[in-house]
């Protein structure tokens, strides 16, 4: 023991850091959860699929993995953070719990490097000898090896994977060939969560599960499918959110908070967990005295606009713009504020903003500008370590980018689907 804590104060430990990291997002989105009645199905449907059987399936017979699925910004990755500190306590280490959110690391961020990742803790959880293969056929073979023939009771596997459809495309990472989701070992238990399919045929992972599974395309309800609904009680949820920020709301900025959501529409995400959180970050902001200061929006894409529209107001249309271009740029792996001050002091239209009534001899971006604008978007960006020890900056939903991108050095503007 004394020689491995040694070593890991000399070298840092990539995989443990990397356990770590997921295991501290769910705890932190765990305790921010709240139940209602609609998510407490799911959460209830999962935590039977993994004591053995769910809605009359025995699942340690079948053996097929668990699905949720929901429109993004339904709370997916807040049930399944409540769902996994859950069955961590109910495991009180009789098991081994491995977690991934994919996308919030460069780790968890393509195929290769997930699978990597995940089989050096399994490795580790099962005490074998053998190293992880690097190749990335042999990895594969590895993983599914694992999935498949598990051999400990005593220690049965439960490995929780959210945002499957958050990978990129090396490997073909989102097509989840890798991904065995039948024939697992009846120790195995396996979560996975995704998007819906989109309209595109491109990056249909809910119809690559169901296809796994055995289901047909085009079937909606299953015994190992579970879908996140819109939540059933928004009022609860706004006013827990409030809570946690030691805030509260009027009767007429709740009546404000309602008329928005009975306009509605069909895709507009009002009443989705991601639209309470923003509206509750809007009204943390509101005194009892200033009423309502705007108009809510039932869109979370109008929500963001808007809430881009007021920065650029308070801060400048141009360096608005280029750091919310280049967090968007960088949404995958994410950018540090020192590479962001180096970005913005390469824009001559950002430096003609700031230096408008005074140019000094060598002109930069003052990292205070940075600073105070980053401070306003704080509640919508996440920062992580790089295994550096620098701490990039990203945001943290993939809804929250800039609708377009102005790169102002060739005057070309690109918008997030283009990219």
């Amino acid at each position: 023991m004394v020689q491995g804590a040694q070593k890991l104060a000399v070298a840092r430990d990539q995989t443990v850091d990397e356990a770590g990291h997921h295991l501290l997002f769910a705890v932190v989105r765990g305790n921010k959860f709240c139940s209602t009645d609609s998510t407490q199905r799911v959460v209830d449907a999962v935590q039977a699929y993994l004591k053995g059987g769910a809605l009359g399936i025995e699942y340690e017979a079948s053996g097929k993995a668990c699905v949720v699925h929901g429109q993004s910004g339904a709370g997916k990755t807040y049930l399944m953070s409540q769902v996994v500190l859950e069955h961590i306590k109910e495991q009180a280490g009789a098991g081994c719990v491995v977690v991934r959110f994919l996308g919030t690391s460069p780790a968890s961020s393509s195929v290769q490097m997930l699978l990597a990742s995940v089989c050096e803790q399994l490795r580790r959880c099962f005490g074998k000898e053998e190293q992880v293969p690097s190749d990335f056929k042999e990895l594969k073979a590895y993983f599914e090896n694992a999935l498949a023939k598990w051999p400990s009771k005593e220690r049965p596997l439960s490995l929780f994977l959210d945002s499957v459809d958050q990978l990129d495309d090396s490997n073909a990472g989102r097509r989840l060939e890798w991904l065995r989701v039948s024939g697992l070992s009846p120790h195995v238990r396996l979560v996975i969560s995704t998007l819906p399919d989109p309209d595109i045929a491109e990056f249909r992972c809910l119809s690559q599960l169901k296809k796994g599974l055995g289901v047909a395309d085009g079937v909606s309800a299953s015994s190992c499918i579970v879908k996140v609904e819109t939540i059933s009680d928004h009022v609860r949820v706004l006013t827990h959110l409030l809570k946690l920020q030691g805030r509260t709301s009027t009767r007429e900025q709740e009546a404000a908070v309602d008329a928005a959501f009975r306009q509605r529409g069909e895709n507009d995400g009002a009443g989705t967990p991601l639209w309470l959180t923003i509206v509750a970050q809007f009204l943390a902001l509101w005194t009892s005295y200033d009423g309502v200061k705007f108009p809510l929006k039932s869109s979370v894409r109008s929500l963001i606009e808007d809430l881009f529209e007021r920065l650029e107001a308070t801060h400048g249309t141009h360096l608005v713009r280029a750091v919310l271009g280049f967090l968007t740029l960088c949404r995958r792996s994410g950018v540090s504020e020192t590479e962001l001050v180096h970005l913005l002091s390469l824009d001559d239209a950002v430096l003609a903003d700031i230096y408008e009534w005074w140019v000094p001899s060598m002109r930069t971006c003052p990292p205070l500008v940075l600073t105070m604008l980053l401070a306003e978007l704080a509640p919508y960006l996440s920062r992580r370590g790089d295994g550096s020890g620098q701490e990039l900056v990203v945001f943290y939903h993939r809804q929250v980018h800039h609708p377009y991108l102005s790169l102002h050095a060739d005057g070309v503007a690109y918008t997030p689907s283009s990219l």
